[in-house]
This record gives C-alpha cells, structure tokens and sequence, in this order.
C-alpha cells in the first residue's frame, strides 16, 4: 500500500542523492530511520561530508564499486505525496548545508590570507594565533 509505495519513493530518491553507496545499505539506513526519508537523508549527507573529510565510512553503509549512474528523471517518477512534500524539506536543508560549508571555506581563506599577511593576533589567554573578528577581549 501506501507505505510500500512511499519506502520504494524513498530509496530511489536516495539512491539518486548517494550513489556511491548500495542499495542493501541505503535500504538499511532507511529502516534504522524509521522509513522516513528526510531522516536518512540527513544521515547520508553527513555520512558523505565526513567521507569527504577522509573519516571511516559511517555503518550500515557500504560503498559500490563504480557509481551508479544519477538518473534524475527518475525523481519526477516519485508519486507518494508525503515524499513530495518532504523532498521540499530536504532541498532546504541541503541548500543550509552547503550555505554553511560555503561560510565555512570562506573564512578558512580568510584566515590563510591573514596568516599570509601578518595580521593575526596572539591571545592573552592561551596564546593561540588568531584574528581579530574571532577573539573576545576581557575586560
């Protein structure tokens, strides 16, 4: 029935988004997720940003060979409207995502261009290097 139709709407979605990783896997992480979608999307994505980080392949997942090839069509095959309705919720929070990850190396660069040009501070406290815009001064 319908819980048949939005699990198999769900592993072809996460099939699409990670397809690096097997099906049985996916399917697994799916059902520690309570068959919800979003939730095991959330894990994937963060299984897949600590794989970029060169961290240990979180469990159950397993890797495939060769990807799979990212068939997009297939996304507009999705019929459960509570899928739907959560793949909305899933392009927020990976449009979050990747706005933070975007934050993040550009203050990364910003430290390295500061580092390059001497204008980092040494704190009084632990006397780690710093810039200004992330040190707090006591009073």
């Amino acid at each position: 029935g319908r819980l048949q139709e939005y699990r198999n709407d769900a592993i072809t979605l996460l099939a699409i988004d990670f397809p690096n990783w097997t099906t049985s896997s996916l399917l697994k992480v799916l059902a520690s997720s309570r068959n919800l979608y979003a939730v095991a999307w959330k894990f994937c994505a963060d299984a897949w940003g600590e794989v970029i980080a060169q961290k240990p392949l979180r469990e159950p997942l397993r890797p495939l060979r060769a990807p799979r090839s990212k068939n997009h069509a297939r996304r507009e095959q999705v019929s459960s409207k509570v899928i739907k309705e959560e793949r909305k919720f899933v392009a927020a929070l990976r449009h979050t995502i990747f706005e933070a990850l975007d934050r993040e190396k550009a203050h990364a660069t910003y430290v390295a261009e500061c580092e390059k040009n001497g204008l980092v501070l040494e704190c009084e406290c632990c006397f780690n290097e710093c810039i200004a815009e992330d040190m707090i001064q006591c009073a």
